[in-house]
């Protein structure tokens, strides 16, 4: 079973932090960059911990929350 890590997204995750069980970290994910499919400036700017994790192969699950939207992983 691989290990499971959660990360807050700093932009709008952190009001999860109540409802997430340890262990969890942070990361920052900007929707502009999702929005237009910049990829490369995605990676370029994505948390060394969080890269870190996805390298060795542990489930990463990215908790968001944006306006008037529920939880998304």
């Amino acid at each position: 079973m691989k290990k499971q890590i959660n990360f807050l997204n700093l932009s709008n995750g952190t009001e999860a932090i109540t409802e997430i069980e340890a262990p969890f970290s942070f990361v920052r994910i900007q929707s502009t960059t999702l929005e237009r499919k910049d990829y490369i400036k995605l990676f370029l700017d994505l948390d060394h911990n969080f890269l870190l994790h996805l390298a060795l192969g542990y489930h990463c699950i990215v908790h968001d929350r944006g306006t008037n939207r529920k939880t998304l992983k």
